[in-house]
């Protein structure tokens, strides 16, 4: 019986056919025209405004195409690309909203240092590298 016939159950997953294929994202990167990236500052740095060149696109993650697997939904690919540079140096998946300015999509993106740093301050001045929580309350206060 012919998919197109209008019995059984509507296909979830998009067949691949020689038009539709996956894309890496240094292929998508560089079939997307200059003006699709913008400088972009995300945050003052220690010496300087940390900036950089990003192009935003909404893409669905093709992995999982096989067996049970469900289309996946659109997601944003932030894709960092500095002037000069022969290839992308950084991509993120984002599943924010699609109405988020670029802006605040590579601020969000590059927060992610920030809190590494201060995970790691919180192990060194509090301690907390030694401490390990399995289950249960993890602190207890008492009052004396």
């Amino acid at each position: 019986m012919c998919a197109t016939a209008g019995r059984g159950a509507r296909a979830v997953v998009p067949r691949r056919k020689r038009a539709r294929q996956p894309v890496s994202v240094n292929d998508l990167a560089h079939a997307l025209p200059a003006g699709a990236f913008q400088t972009i500052r995300w945050r003052e740095g220690s010496n300087e405004t940390l900036s950089g060149r990003f192009a935003a696109v909404r893409v669905r993650h093709a992995g999982g195409n096989m067996g049970k697997a469900r289309l996946h939904p659109e997601q944003w690919l932030l894709i960092e690309w500095p002037a000069g540079d022969a290839d992308p140096l950084k991509d993120h998946l984002s599943t924010l909203p699609e109405e988020i300015p670029l802006n605040d999509l590579v601020a969000r993106a590059h927060m992610r240092w920030r809190i590494e740093r201060d995970y790691q301050d919180l192990k060194q001045e509090l301690g907390l590298g030694h401490y390990e929580g399995r289950g249960g309350a993890a602190f207890t206060i008492t009052r004396r």
